[in-house]
């Protein structure tokens, strides 16, 4: 029997670079020398002395991030700095000194500033005050910057408050400081509201834009409708806030009253539970026709209309924009005009059509929760006057007014009673109007009502 030893391997893999020609190897440090490199250790800051950081910033340097850079470091004497062999406190105007020689700026005049946090940038602004008056301490960060005064800061173009916070200049350093503590990106989608829809998201590319929590909502909105298109200028735009809980716009939008001016900042304006710090969004609706303030001025109605009405082809509810100083009897003819509108809208695409809508004449009435009818509205009444609560929605209801039954006494309304008591009104039935004539009897206008009703069934 013959046995064979496996070829155990090398425990120490052979190097690739053994196989390299001493010619081609890399340069080693000679060991004496990594010896002493390894025993070298930081040179101690004197004593009585500081450490500082120093960053410059540079407001010409067209790049927001480039303008804040990094220039090394110096050690100063914190309670006594000699020049000329004679001791004294050492004091800003000498760390301006310092600064100037390190930075080869002998003749140029510099601002320094104490960064103790990104939110607060303080300027050294008295030269003979000492450092241990100014409180400046090891590792401390300082920048610098050329000097500036209030007539050297150029006046802001008003043009680049519409463009946004990178076009602006930001001059000192606690300007570009706020800049960067405060910008966010703000997503902003458009949005349609319409009268049966409600509040939708349009097929639109949402629009993106670099803002400040600190800019006011008039330089949000104008530097808004600089990307959009279709937008005549700032005042046919209208913002709504966004819902956490929905996923979606508000139904209640920013009023331009309450907000324009300095009464609101992009910080209130955004959802502040967001958990997301990039992801905050915001709303906005072209207004094609009327501007912010003329559609505010405005009375807004969401009137209900009657669903036994067959003129109103199904449409049960309505919204209208009021001049205050308008009557009912506008309002009503208004919402004729969008009725008949909707109607041959809806009759263009229907097989077979419609039949043709009877003239008829509308009526305003208030309710109380819908059920119960509280009074039918003057056509000649302003539309200021009419109350507005959502307990008291407003209903229209209509009559024809090709009946020719004889003089007319008025139009009653008409509710449902529970069927085991006379005495409760039901709250959860529609009222109706009927017009009564001299010549009608019990019986007419029992028929004419179970005419309405059966026509709901239907």
């Amino acid at each position: 029997m013959q046995s064979f030893t496996p070829l155990i391997p090398d425990s120490k893999p052979a190097d690739p670079l053994d196989e390299i020609d001493d010619d081609l190897a890399p340069p080693q440090l000679h060991p004496l020398a990594i010896q002493a490199a390894t025993k070298r250790v930081p040179q101690p800051v004197p004593q009585n002395s500081i450490l500082l950081f120093l960053k410059r910033y540079d407001p010409s340097v067209p790049n927001m991030d480039d303008r804040l850079t990094y220039v090394g470091n110096i050690v100063v004497a914190q309670y006594e700095i000699s020049w000329s062999h004679s001791s004294c406190d050492a004091t800003v105007s000498k760390l301006t000194e310092l600064i100037q020689h390190f930075v080869d700026a002998r003749d140029q005049p510099l601002d320094i500033y104490e960064q103790l946090q990104p939110e607060a940038i303080n300027l050294l602004d008295s030269s003979t005050a000492t450092l241990l008056e100014c409180e400046l301490q090891h590792g401390d960060i300082l920048i610098f910057q050329n000097e500036t005064n209030a007539m050297s800061i150029p006046i802001e173009d008003p043009a680049n408050l519409t463009k946004g916070p990178t076009d602006r200049q930001y001059p000192t350093a606690p300007l570009y400081f706020e800049y960067l503590l405060n910008r966010i990106d703000v997503v902003f989608c458009r949005v349609t509201v319409g009268p049966s829809t409600g509040i939708t998201c349009a097929n639109t590319a949402a629009i993106t834009l670099t803002c400040l929590l600190t800019q006011s909502y008039d330089d949000v909105v104008a530097q808004l409708a600089v990307h959009v298109s279709d937008a005549i200028d700032a005042l046919h735009l209208r913002l709504y806030p966004h819902s956490t809980s929905l996923k979606g716009p508000k139904d209640s939008p920013f009023q331009h009253r309450l907000c324009t001016g300095d009464q609101m900042a992009l910080r209130g304006m955004i959802d502040n539970f967001t958990t997301n710090h990039h992801a905050y969004s915001l709303y906005y609706e072209v207004l094609p026709s009327l501007s912010i303030v003329e559609v505010e001025r405005k009375v807004k109605w969401s009137v209900h209309l009657s669903p036994y009405e067959p003129s109103f082809h199904g449409v049960l509810e309505m919204d209208l924009l009021l001049d205050p100083t308008d009557t009912v009897a506008v309002a009503l003819a208004m919402l004729q005009t969008q009725l008949a509108a909707a109607t041959s809208l809806s009759a263009s695409s229907q097989s077979p059509p419609p039949p043709p809508t009877r003239s008829v004449t509308l009526h305003l009435i208030e309710t109380r929760d819908r059920s119960t009818v509280l009074k039918l509205i003057s056509p000649k009444t302003l539309v200021a006057n009419v109350l507005l609560i959502p307990s008291a929605p407003l209903f229209v209801d209509a009559t024809p007014t090709d009946d020719e039954r004889g003089p007319s006494l008025g139009v009653v309304g008409v509710m449902h009673y529970h069927s085991n008591a006379a005495t409760w009104i039901h709250t959860h039935s529609t009222p109706c109007i009927v017009e009564l004539f001299q010549a009608d009897t019990v019986r007419h206008v029992r028929q004419r009502l179970q005419q309405r009703y059966d026509h709901r069934a239907s």
